[in-house]
């Protein structure tokens, strides 16, 4: 779910980027909101930003 609202061919991506990304692509909420939390920072790839936003979402 994270990794299909994740793909863009504009990486790196900021955090509010990959928010904005996630929205487009009509991904739930949660997805959203879990991407919203995480560190503020450049991802370079969706693997980075898949594996932070499963550590943000573990840390709950």
């Amino acid at each position: 779910m994270i990794m299909g609202a994740l793909r863009s061919p504009d990486y790196p991506l900021a955090k509010e980027g990959l928010a904005r990304e996630a929205q487009q692509r009509n991904a739930p909420g949660l997805v959203t909101d879990v991407l919203r939390r995480m560190p503020v920072r450049t991802y370079a790839s969706a693997d980075g930003a898949v594996a932070e936003a499963r550590n943000t979402w573990k840390g709950q």
